[in-house]
C-alpha cells in the first residue's frame, strides 16, 4: 500500500458566532440549537488536536459554527441554513471570503505539499437519530470508487478493530462517504494517486466529555494513522 503524508482538518469544530452576526442567533431557540450537534460536532476538535499532537501533522480548523456557514458542502445552495439563507448576496459573499475560501486554500496548500496526501477530517455523530440507536463507535467515510482511498479505509478499519476490541468500527456509516463535502471537493482537484480523503466519525458519547473509551479511540486512531502514513 502506498504511504501517505497526513493533513488534518476539523470542519465542525466550534459553535462560535462572530459578534457581527450575533443578532441572527439571539433567540432562545437559536442559542439552544447552537449547543447541539446542529451547531458543531462535540468532541471532534479534541480528537483532531490529539491527532495533531501525536502525529505532528498540520491541522486546519474552521473557525465558526456550521449554522452560520456550512463549510462541509461546496454546493452554494447547501451552505446556508434557515437562519442565514435570507442574508444578502453581498453578505454571503463576504462570509465566504472571510471564512470558507481561506480555509479551503490553506487545506489545499498543505495537500499539495504533502504528496501523496491523506486528508483526515475529524467529525462526531449523535448516538441516537430519529429515535434509533446507531450501532457504531467509529465510522470511516470514503469513496469506494477511488482505489487508494478504499485500500486505506479498509486498512484503517482493520487496525482499529485490532486496537479497540469490543467496539464497532464501520465503513461509510453513519453517512455515505460520497457527497459534496470537503473530502469530495478535493477529489475533484486531485487524482487518486495523489490524494485520499477520509472522514472519521466518532460517536460523541465517547468524546463529548473525556472518557476512558474516548481516550482509547484517540490513541488507536493516532497509532493506526501513523502506521498508514509510514
Amino acid at each position: 500500500m502506498k504511504r501517505f503524508r497526513l493533513v488534518l482538518a476539523c470542519v465542525h469544530a466550534t459553535n462560535a458566532i462572530p459578534s457581527a452576526y450575533a443578532k441572527l442567533f439571539s433567540s432562545q431557540a437559536s442559542k439552544k440549537l447552537l449547543k447541539t450537534h446542529w451547531g458543531f460536532d462535540p468532541g471532534a476538535l479534541d480528537v483532531a488536536k490529539e491527532l495533531k499532537r501525536r502525529l505532528n501533522a498540520p491541522l486546519h480548523v474552521f473557525p465558526v459554527s456550521r449554522l452560520l456557514i456550512e463549510p462541509d458542502n461546496y454546493k452554494p445552495k447547501n451552505r446556508w441554513g434557515e437562519l442565514t439563507k435570507s442574508l444578502s448576496r453581498q453578505e454571503k459573499s463576504s462570509l465566504l471570503d472571510r471564512y470558507w475560501h481561506p480555509f479551503m486554500r490553506a487545506v489545499e496548500k498543505d495537500i499539495r505539499k504533502q504528496v501523496p496526501a491523506l486528508l483526515v477530517i475529524s467529525h462526531s455523530f449523535t448516538p441516537v437519530w430519529k429515535g434509533k440507536v446507531r450501532n457504531c463507535d467509529v465510522g470511516i467515510l470514503f469513496d469506494p470508487k477511488r482505489s487508494q482511498e478504499k485500500t486505506v479505509a479498509f486498512a484503517l478499519q482493520k487496525a482499529l478493530r485490532k486496537r479497540l476490541p469490543g467496539m464497532v468500527i464501520r465503513r461509510n456509516y453513519p453517512y455515505t462517504g460520497v457527497w459534496e463535502g470537503t473530502a469530495g471537493y478535493f477529489r475533484e482537484q486531485f487524482p487518486d494517486k495523489r490524494y485520499a480523503g477520509l472522514e472519521i466519525e466518532v460517536n460523541y458519547k465517547h468524546v463529548r466529555r473525556k472518557t476512558k473509551n474516548g481516550e482509547a479511540i484517540k490513541r488507536a486512531l493516532a497509532v493506526s494513522l501513523a502506521e498508514l502514513a509510514g
